[in-house]
C-alpha cells in the first residue's frame, strides 16, 4: 500500500513538473495592433446604407489588412435580417487582401451587413457594417419556365447528363467539354458515396469513377458550380409560381448551399443559386433505374 502511495506521489509531481516546464516555455505575445478593415469606395461598389428592390445585384469590396507581423486567417461577413442570421468565414493566409462581394437583395424588410477579419492569433479588426432596406417600388418580375425534361445518369444511352441554365438544353459530355462555361447541372447515380440519385455541377466533388471516357471532368478547365437547398414550400406553391416572388423568397446565400442535391425522389423540390447568378426552382417529376437511369425535372428561374 505504501509502495503504490509513494508511485502516485512520484507520478503527480512528474506530470506537474511537466505543465510546469511546458508553461515556462510558452511564448507570451506582446500587445499588438489589432487588424483592420474597411470598405472601398470606388464606382459601382456601395459602402453605406442604402435601397434597393428585391433580387436587385450589389456590390461591396472591402481592404482588408494585418498591421502586424501576424498575417490574416479569416473574414466574415455576418447578414442579419429579420428573418435569420447568416454567416460566411472565409479563411486565408495573406498579409492584406481586397476582397468584392455580391449581394442579392433579399425579401426581408432589411438586412444589416457586418464585416470583420481576424488574424492567425484570432484577434480582431473593427466591424465596418451597412443596411440595406428593401424598396417597395415596383411589381414582381418575369421568370423562365422550363417544361419537364429528361436527365440521364453516367451509363445512359437515351438522355445525356449535362445540362445549361443559360441556353436551357441539354447535351453530351463531348459537347459539354466542349462549351465547359455554360454547363451547370449534371446528374449520376452514385453507389460510391451512397448518394444514389444525384445532381450536382462540374465543380462538386464527384467522384472520379463517376464518368469516364475521353472528357473526364478533372481535365475541364472551366468547372462551374451550383449549390443547393431544400426550400420549405409545398408541390402547389412551385406549380403556382408565375413570378419571381416565390423564387427570390427561396434563394440562399451560395456560400450556405450544399454542393448536391442527392437521395433524389419525386416530387422533391429544391432551390439552387449557381457560381455564374443564374438561380430558381426545380422540382423532381419521376427517376428512374441506376447508372443507366434518368431524373425528370422541371425549372422556373430568374
Amino acid at each position: 500500500m505504501k509502495a503504490i502511495f509513494s508511485y502516485t506521489i512520484r507520478v503527480a509531481i512528474l506530470c506537474i513538473s511537466f505543465f510546469a516546464l511546458l508553461y515556462s516555455c510558452k511564448k507570451d505575445i506582446a500587445d499588438y495592433t489589432s487588424p483592420q478593415i474597411n470598405f472601398v469606395i470606388e464606382e459601382g461598389f456601395i459602402n453605406s446604407d442604402t435601397s434597393a428592390k428585391v433580387g436587385d445585384t450589389l456590390y461591396i469590396k472591402v481592404l482588408a489588412e494585418s498591421l502586424s507581423e501576424y498575417s490574416l486567417s479569416t473574414i466574415r461577413f455576418e447578414r442579419i435580417t429579420p428573418i435569420d442570421t447568416i454567416v460566411i468565414d472565409t479563411g486565408m493566409h495573406v498579409q492584406s487582401i481586397l476582397v468584392n462581394k455580391k449581394i442579392i437583395k433579399s425579401i426581408a424588410e432589411w438586412e444589416i451587413w457586418n464585416i470583420t477579419t481576424r488574424d492567425r492569433n484570432r484577434k480582431a479588426s473593427n466591424t465596418i457594417s451597412l443596411k440595406i432596406t428593401k424598396d417597395e417600388s415596383g411589381a414582381h418580375g418575369e421568370i423562365s419556365h422550363v417544361l419537364p425534361f429528361g436527365l440521364g445518369f453516367q451509363d445512359n444511352n437515351e438522355f445525356e447528363s449535362f445540362y445549361s441554365l443559360s441556353q436551357q438544353t441539354v447535351y453530351n459530355m463531348e459537347d459539354a467539354f466542349s462549351i465547359q462555361e455554360e454547363i451547370h447541372f449534371l446528374s449520376y447515380y452514385d453507389n460510391i458515396d451512397e448518394d444514389e440519385h444525384t445532381i450536382a455541377s462540374p465543380g462538386a466533388n464527384v467522384a472520379a469513377e463517376i464518368y469516364g471516357g475521353n472528357y473526364p471532368l478533372d481535365i475541364w478547365d472551366t468547372r462551374n458550380t451550383t449549390r443547393f437547398a431544400e426550400p420549405n414550400i409545398t408541390l402547389e406553391d412551385f406549380d403556382n409560381c408565375q413570378n419571381d416572388s416565390l423564387i427570390y423568397a427561396t434563394t440562399f446565400a451560395f456560400e450556405t448551399g450544399k454542393r448536391k442535391a442527392k437521395n433524389l425522389k419525386a416530387n422533391d423540390i429544391y432551390s439552387f443559386v449557381s457560381d455564374k447568378g443564374n438561380f430558381g426552382l426545380f422540382k423532381v417529376i419521376s427517376l428512374e433505374g441506376n447508372e443507366t437511369g434518368n431524373v425528370v425535372i422541371e425549372i422556373k428561374m430568374k
